[in-house]
């Protein structure tokens, strides 16, 4: 008989930052670094390779909130900081 196994993983992937402008001055604004799509690929190939398959990969999104007004703001998605990851694998 098969048994499943199941592994749960999270995966960083890019930061946020702020930039404050030239001499500091300004409102910050919130900066992604580069997405890692390479190490995150890689990642994916080295568990496939130890015989697990992705059942599940939800993203974290970092919402950036931006000002309309002095009363209001609303937030908006800026970057994908992470995965959550789920494999299994079978065993005889």
């Amino acid at each position: 008989m098969t048994s499943l196994s199941y592994i749960h993983e999270y995966v960083r992937a890019s930061s946020i930052t702020e930039d404050k402008g030239a001499f500091g001055l300004g409102m910050p604004k919130e900066v992604a670094s580069p997405y890692p799509h390479a190490q995150v690929e890689d990642h994916l190939n080295q568990r496939a390779g130890e015989g697990w398959r992705l059942v599940s990969m939800e993203p974290r999104w970092y919402y950036e909130q931006k000002n309309i007004s002095g009363a209001s703001a609303i937030a908006r998605p800026l970057a994908i900081v992470g995965w959550y990851l789920t494999f299994e694998r079978g065993t005889e």
